[in-house]
């Protein structure tokens, strides 16, 4: 709500907007994936109020495309189901990745397939962008996944949502991927 000189207004408030990019950070065990699969949850709607309260996604029918690339299959899954639970969602707009098996250089190769793959993806998530690349300290690797980010949003009209750890004992994301 906003004071107004006509009162006191209430707008909706956007996060996750089309052609944007935005990310999550906190030390580790934070609950950053729990966030994440409420947002995600939100955005595909269904019964998801009980969870998200006035959070709404607008979706419009576009897909949600969940990428994990820290987790075992097992954990990776846990967390994919808990998020069609909290939605009560049962078509086949989610679609979740586990690339911890795969390389850096090629997980982000496999997100590019699989955005460009995907016409009607909307909402991209990625827990875990550091695993993107060697060293989130070296700059110009850090730069260039930012860059290939802000690239995918613009090309494909989508929103992206990252999780980035912070650095031990500060409340600062990590490395200069974080910067």
């Amino acid at each position: 709500s906003y004071k107004t000189s006509e009162g006191l207004v209430t707008y909706d408030t956007s996060i996750g907007t089309y052609g944007n990019f935005s990310f999550i950070h906190a030390p580790p065990k934070r609950k950053k994936t729990f966030l994440v699969t409420l947002l995600s949850a939100a955005y595909l709607g269904g019964k998801s109020e009980r969870f998200c309260g006035k959070i709404k996604g607008h979706r419009d029918g576009r897909d949600l495309l969940h990428f994990d690339t820290e987790q075992s299959a097992f954990h990776a899954q846990r967390v994919f189901k808990r998020t069609l639970d909290m939605s009560g969602i049962e078509d086949n707009c989610y679609h979740t990745y586990g690339l911890r098996s795969q390389e850096p250089k090629d997980r982000i190769s496999i997100i590019e397939a699989a955005i460009h793959q995907n016409e009607d993806a909307g909402l991209v998530i990625i827990d875990g962008l550091a695993d993107l690349i060697q060293d989130v300290n070296n700059i110009e690797e850090a730069n260039k996944i930012v860059q290939k980010i802000m690239t995918l949003t613009e090309r494909y009209k989508i929103h992206i949502l990252t999780v980035i750890h912070s650095n031990f004992g500060s409340d600062k994301p990590t490395g200069h991927l974080g910067s």
